[in-house]
């Protein structure tokens, strides 16, 4: 058997950079999802309620379920049902806090479980 250990005071910066590259392509997802969140934000404010719902659903797309942890309970599905209904009774203001406070959560609980770069 053979075993590979990790020295990384003796990476080369050209391995360095590449794995800070690979590091950082895995949080990909989480940096859409909050520009995302940014951007809906900004919308809500100016009034722009379906295009900061838009926005909302985008993130919650792109970050999909990479903030799921084993054993978690997530009450965010629930949530995006009741942003539905908000939706189709004519509320979209209501409608974008729902997806807003939806995606807040999920990008949080993602960023509380994952070791991000600094």
């Amino acid at each position: 058997m053979v075993r590979a250990t990790w020295n990384p005071d003796q990476e080369t910066i050209v391995l360095r950079r590449v794995g800070d590259a690979v590091e950082a392509a895995a949080h990909l997802a989480f940096t859409v999802a909050c520009t995302l969140l940014a951007q809906g934000r900004l919308l809500r404010e100016r009034g722009q309620f379906d295009e900061a719902s838009y926005a909302f659903r985008l993130g919650i797309t792109a970050l999909g379920s990479r903030y799921v942890r084993p054993g978690m309970i997530d009450d965010t599905r629930m949530k995006l049902l009741l942003a539905d209904i908000k939706g189709r009774e004519g509320d979209a203001s209501g409608a974008a806090a729902v997806l807003e406070r939806v995606l807040e959560a999920r990008t949080e609980t993602y960023a509380r479980n994952t070791s991000l770069p600094q």
